[in-house]
Formats: C-alpha cells, structure tokens, sequence
C-alpha cells in the first residue's frame, strides 16, 4: 500500500458525510414553568483525534450539549395524597371487622403524614383489639371453670 492510498483512505475515514449520526434519544417537551429542572445523563462526546492529512490538520469535534428537562408528568403510584382516603376507609372498616386494621400496614411508610398517622392509628387498634379479646377470652374460660366447679 503507497503513501497516495493511505492518505486517501485517511481523507476517506475523517469525511464527516462517512461518521454515523449519534443515536436517536428521547424527546423532551417544552419546559413547563414551575417545575424544577431534572438533569438527565448525557451521552459522552466523541473526540475526533487530529489527523495529518496531505500537510494539513483535520479535527472533528462531536459533542452534545447538556440538556435540562422538565417533568410534567402526574405518576399517581408515587403521589402519596392519595394515600389518605384508603387510610380513613382501613382505619373506620376496622371498627366494623377488627381484622381490617392490619390494612394499616400498606400505608405505614407513606410519604404522607396524615396517612402515616392514621396507620399506626389503625396498627394500634388492632393490636389493642387483639390483646383486649385475648384477655375477654381469658376471663370468660375462668368464669367457665368456676362456675362448674361449684356444682
């Protein structure tokens, strides 16, 4: 291979018509106001090493520019106000069907602070209720042997 092919082949990879354009990433809307800035990771840049090429230097720089984007989306698995109405609903089902208060549980780490409280409301009634009928159960069995070992 000669001087003249390698330096065409040279000229031929650093044409930047033969790079591949970057791939094709997400797009992200407008900006809304009022929301804070997310920053997304951003694909490294590409450096295009300085090549001597018939006495003259070529540099192709690729980069992207840093992005910042906005979320605009409602994700109701993640939006903790909507923890409170189950909360209620476990807390005045419970008084109906004492069982119902384990149901506390599921919202015992909320993010949101009356639901929180009103877990551990309904996590304490239950275990209240519990010890409460152990103790009815209890009296009612030694009310039972005492009254059938007087006859």
């Amino acid at each position: 291979m000669g001087q003249d092919d390698q330096t065409a082949l040279l000229a031929e990879h650093n044409n930047p018509a033969n790079i591949p354009p970057p791939a094709p990433g997400p797009v992200y809307g407008v900006p809304a106001p009022g929301y804070p800035p997310q920053y997304m990771p951003q694909p490294a840049s590409y450096q295009q090493q300085p090549v001597m090429v018939q006495g003259a230097y070529q540099q192709g720089v690729y980069g992207a520019q840093p992005v910042v984007v906005y979320s605009t989306h409602h994700d109701p698995c993640h939006n903790d106000e909507d923890h409170v109405t189950p909360a209620v609903l476990i807390l005045i089902f419970g008084f109906f069907l004492g069982c119902v208060w384990l149901g506390g549980f599921a919202y015992y780490r909320s993010r949101n602070h009356t639901a929180r409280v009103l877990s551990r409301i309904s996590i304490g009634l239950f275990f209240f209720s519990l010890v409460m009928t152990i103790f009815v159960i209890i009296y009612f069995i030694a009310m039972a042997n005492e009254m059938y070992s007087r006859y």
